[in-house]
């Protein structure tokens, strides 16, 4: 069973000064490959469709983090600001047109579910951890049953913003039975599940 790293709206790499984590991130992403690590990277709309590609297509020409989002093996869609997926059906909150539009860049929560079964260990890294990385780990946990120890959230691989608030989402976390690991502690586990 493959591996599954998701990447949580990995601009906030950008956003927060933390020397050199984009390099571990990238070197983590070509060591997992190794281990048949599959990889999906979670933009955040919180604007428009424009600003989101926007941000995407910047990744995309960075010089080290665009090495990832340029793979076509890597996944890419659309997430909610907080982290979650869309909903399945239109809310109401836009017409049938723009909908059916953003839906073809982004995820829903029947498609993440699809996107994430299957897979052993689920992986989140990315930002922030106190927010949208743990956000959607627990919303896994929470909405599709996977809590049973196979979500780990890789805390050295995830930026911060507050870091009051770390200790609070890890607290909530565990709570869930996900998993709060650093990033050797990570490989183990990838090498371990592929020996």
């Amino acid at each position: 069973m493959a591996a599954l790293i998701n990447i949580i709206h990995p601009h906030i790499y950008r956003c927060v000064p933390d020397d050199g984590i984009d390099y571990r991130v990238v070197d983590f992403l070509k060591k997992s490959s190794k281990y048949g690590a599959e990889v999906c990277a979670h933009f955040e709309i919180r604007d428009n469709l424009l600003g989101a590609c926007m941000r995407k297509a910047a990744l995309e020409m960075d010089m080290v983090l665009g090495e990832i989002f340029m793979d076509e093996k890597v996944k890419s869609f659309f997430t909610l600001g907080n982290g979650f997926p869309f909903p399945d059906e239109n809310p109401g909150t836009m017409d049938k047109e723009s909908w059916d539009e953003l839906m073809k860049y982004s995820i829903t929560h029947s498609g993440l579910r699809e996107e994430i079964s299957g897979h052993f260990p689920i992986i989140f890294l990315g930002g922030a951890f106190e927010r949208c990385v743990g956000n959607i780990a627990a919303y896994c946990a929470d909405k599709y049953g996977f809590n049973k120890g196979e979500i780990f959230c890789v805390d050295d691989l995830s930026v911060s913003i507050n870091k009051e608030d770390v200790e609070t989402m890890k607290g909530e976390l565990k709570k869930r039975n996900i998993n709060i690991v650093r990033y050797g502690d990570i490989l183990e586990i990838l090498e371990h599940n592929n020996s």
